[in-house]
């Protein structure tokens, strides 16, 4: 759990260290109204100030999978269109680097969690592309991280 890790999940290629993310309270989103749907979602991810540099740079994208509550993984995760997603990096600078982290639509996922009848619960596991491949590390904060907060853009119709 990130509470035990000072807030911060980590991934690490060549180990097979990764990241699993949970959505713990998503089904509770439809009693916000009688009739209502999620139109997409964005989780947006940032890696922990100091914990890359030019000698150590961050990864392009980072590699989604959905898995159970086990760690198995079921599936990459896919768009509507039945297309893997991936954790794109958003390498635009500003003056303190709050612009960079990897964004995931995660729309797709959602949806299909609030549709499920049974009480299981879906998470993503969050891995770097050559996992076996190379060596690498990403660092993430998590919710309650001081200063690289993970994000949720829940974007929701009500109708």
């Amino acid at each position: 759990s990130s509470s035990l890790t000072n807030h911060q999940g980590f991934i690490q290629s060549g180990t097979g260290v990764a990241c699993r993310i949970d959505f713990p309270n998503i089904k509770q989103l439809k009693y916000l109204s009688e009739k209502g749907a999620i139109v997409d979602a964005q989780l947006v991810l940032r890696p922990v100030n100091n914990s890359y540099s030019e000698q150590y740079p961050l990864a392009d994208s980072l590699k989604i999978y959905v898995g159970d509550n086990l760690n198995r993984i079921s599936a990459s995760l896919v768009n509507s269109a039945g297309t893997s997603v991936f954790g794109i990096l958003n390498k635009k600078s500003d003056e303190f680097n709050e612009n960079i982290g990897y964004l995931i639509p995660i729309g797709n996922f959602l949806q299909k969690e609030m549709l499920k009848q049974s009480d299981t619960r879906s998470s993503l596991i969050l891995t770097l592309p050559g996992i076996s491949k190379t060596v690498n590390r990403i660092v993430l904060g998590d919710q309650k991280h001081l200063n690289n907060k993970i994000l949720l853009k829940i974007y929701y119709i009500s109708y």
